[in-house]
């Protein structure tokens, strides 16, 4: 058009009577001059394009807004293709200048181009082309050419676009909009460019993922990559043209891999490392806020370490809040709050009704609750962790102890609310306590996550201490099942049921063909304390019982025939992890009952180090229902000693400032050993009196002569 202005001019400078027909001849050469719409399906020499005018009404997607006029290159045929070549020709001897917004075609390829242009066959200008790139405007002189190329180079099937073609500051036909939402699920659902990321939009609770416990029906999901590689990227681009703030809740996956991410924020393809967010597998759930107003694209990318998953939840839109909020779990059962546990780690569950399910602390059977177990036995310590959403939790109950058979190490157990470790809520718990009942108050927290260390190493075994919470309750509701304590109707079932069992070696009388000998007598039911092996010259051997529903265990002592014997040794008698008595073993001692009552006891131990030439056992081993009671022996451990005068005295004493008596029923009647009805100092005096005759001077005086 300016070329056919400048032939008027000249004519005009020639006679101004020509003034007419020049403008009638200008006038003409802009009737000639084909639109834009027209022009850019005249094109030439055309390889690997699509065209998008009059005769396409197709569209397509740049930066999140819709063209219905332009462009696209569509870049190679497979993904393997590279520097793959897209061109045209054009006829621009009719304009001046042709404009046009250059981009990258949303959700093709994310592989970056080249756009190279060349004038009558020279290259005039080359420009790199992003695949985040924001689209741009673009503007070319074409003044003084006869034709223009538009050349495209990428690698793979990435597309790039020119849209809303324009000639000399013509307006487009079709110009192309930004996007107005308003619904944020709307803003969601026109992202674009996305990678490794899961859009949540539904309505009707069909879609949802857990953050910290909490149930999200509504959000982005940072997830997918290979879990062997180091670092995931995740992205998410969205057209905030019309928008001015957004708004979300960030927080890690649950169950998903415990590694670090990092959000990083473009606007219009500008990162600021000031608004970068790191994310980690911990974190409490965090909102964040983002002023959008000067920014046209924002790309959301995150890098993942490993196969990590992050995500995005509740977002929503300037003061358009998401369709669907995310809920708190409401537990109708404790069993329902272990299912919804999470980011759990050397973990066992029980929640089953129906007996499925099951693990031993202490002899004791239970059929819910959690087991802190599992692991490599060579790291020291070995961590375990679960995780609960408290929010409608105010009271949370458990019995704590360790699991049978499990290596014999001590473990720790710190309590975190809300990622905040809790130091003075550590539990210290170590392979021979008792069984014991801990309550938590969660009224304040949101998250409760339970983390076990356990020791591991040792020169003895490579097996690890496992720990059990048993009869997990909150609330007042209860376990469905109770757990089961053990009733024996013969020793038989008794020396089956026995756990912690180390080096010890039990006959349980099943196979008669499998006997040893004490003394004179060969039986075929008992237990024996060998010795270890010629690396190991003395070897700890120890067994545990429940014995809650027995009165007494009464068993005769000895040494093993065909043993050499050289090294005594002494038996270590336990109740409750409480010593109550040793007893000396020699090869020639006399092979005499020993009776322990364990009456209002928990667990009988037994714990014998031995040489490895050695072994000593107990045979004959009978229960009873009821304690049996020893005159004077009112600590119950199978002897009279001063520890017995002691009790007798204190309970005396108890009795005297009108106190309760300290003292059970076998006790009390332990303690009267002459038989008043009451404990008097005169009863303490005659223990004390028969401890030093019996015991020290090794006469043999019985209660009656001490009594008269």
């Amino acid at each position: 058009m300016r070329k056919c202005y400048i032939f008027a001019m000249a004519a005009l400078l020639c006679c101004t009577s020509a003034v007419l027909p020049v403008q009638a001849a200008s006038v003409q050469a802009e009737a000639d001059a084909p639109a834009a719409a027209e022009w850019i399906g005249t094109g030439t020499e055309t390889k690997n394009i699509t065209v998008y005018d009059a005769a396409n009404n197709g569209s397509f997607r740049m930066s999140g807004r819709i063209y219905t006029q332009g462009i696209v290159f569509t870049g190679a045929s497979n993904d393997m293709e590279n520097n793959a070549v897209s061109t045209v020709t054009y006829d621009v001897s009719a304009f001046s200048t042709i404009s046009f917004t250059v981009g990258h075609v949303d959700n093709t390829v994310l592989n970056s181009g080249t756009l190279t242009v060349s004038k009558d066959g020279q290259e005039a200008d080359s420009v790199f082309l992003s695949y985040n790139i924001t689209a741009r405007e673009y503007t070319l002189d074409v003044s003084d050419a006869q034709s223009v190329t538009f050349t495209v180079t990428v690698n793979g099937k990435s597309q790039f676009g020119f849209g809303s073609i324009s000639a000399d500051g013509s307006e487009p036909e079709k110009p192309s909009a930004a996007p107005e939402y308003d619904a944020p699920e709307k803003l969601m659902n026109t992202g674009y460019n996305m990678l490794n990321t899961a859009v949540y939009t539904a309505a009707d609770k069909s879609q949802s993922f857990k953050m910290n416990g909490r149930t999200y029906y509504q959000g982005l999901v940072f997830s997918g990559g290979a879990s062997y590689n180091e670092t995931n990227a995740s992205l998410f681009t969205v057209n905030t043209e019309n928008v001015s703030r957004l708004r979300f809740t960030a927080g890690h996956i649950d169950n998903a891999a415990r590694k670090n991410a990092t959000v990083k924020i473009y606007r219009d393809n500008v990162h600021d490392e000031a608004e970068d967010i790191v994310l980690t597998p911990d974190m409490a759930l965090k909102e964040y806020e983002l002023d959008v107003s000067d920014t046209k694209c924002l790309l959301l990318w995150i890098d993942r370490g490993g196969d990590s998953v992050y995500a995005f939840g509740d977002i929503s839109v300037n003061e358009k809040e998401c369709g669907l909020k995310s809920a708190a779990p409401v537990y109708a059962s404790p069993e329902k709050m272990l299912n919804a546990s999470f980011n759990n780690e050397n973990i066992t569950v029980c929640s089953a009704t129906d007996q499925s399910q099951s693990f031993k602390m202490n002899g004791r059977t239970y059929y819910q609750g959690i087991q802190f177990n599992g692991g490599m036995p060579y790291y020291d310590p070995n961590t375990s962790r679960i995780s609960f959403n408290t929010e409608n939790v105010s009271r949370l109950s458990f019995t704590a102890g360790h699991l049978d058979n499990t290596a014999l190490k001590d473990a720790t157990l710190y309590i975190y609310r809300d990622n905040v470790k809790s130091d003075e809520e550590t539990i210290g718990l170590s392979a021979s306590m008792p069984l014991k009942d801990y309550v938590i108050d969660v009224t304040d927290t949101g998250v409760l996550t339970l983390v076990m260390e356990r020791k591991t190493k040792s020169d003895s075994s490579v097996s690890i201490s496992g720990y059990g919470f048993a009869n997990v309750s909150f609330d007042g509701r209860q376990a469905e099942l109770e757990c089961k304590i053990p009733k024996y109707t013969d020793t038989a079932q008794l020396l089956k049921a026995g756990f912690n069992t180390q080096k010890a070696a039990v006959y349980s009388g099943d196979d008669t063909s499998r006997t040893f000998t004490v003394g004179s007598e060969t039986y075929s039911q008992g237990i024996v304390f060998g010795g270890g092996n010629f690396y190991t010259p003395q070897t700890e051997n120890r067994i545990s019982f429940n014995v809650e529903n027995t009165g007494a265990v009464t068993m005769k002592l000895g040494c093993v025939q065909s043993t050499d014997g050289k090294e005594d040794s002494v038996m270590r008698v336990m109740l409750d992890n409480q010593e109550i008595r040793q007893i000396p073993l020699k090869k020639d001692m006399p092979v005499r009952d020993y009776t322990f009552n364990t009456a209002g006891s928990a667990v009988l131990e037994l714990v014998v180090p031995v040489s490895y030439t050695d072994s000593y056992a107990a045979a004959d081993i009978r229960l009873s229902d009821t304690p049996v009671i020893l005159r004077g022996d009112v600590n119950g451990n199978g002897e009279v000693g001063v520890d017995d005068a002691q009790i007798a005295l204190r309970a005396y004493t108890e009795r005297l400032s009108g106190k309760p008596l300290p003292l059970n029923k076998a006790q009390t009647e332990a303690a009267d050993v002459d038989d008043s009805g009451i404990i008097s100092i005169e009863d303490v005096q005659l223990i004390l009196k028969y401890y030093t005759e019996n015991t020290v001077a090794g006469k043999k005086v019985s209660w009656e002569a001490l009594i008269q």
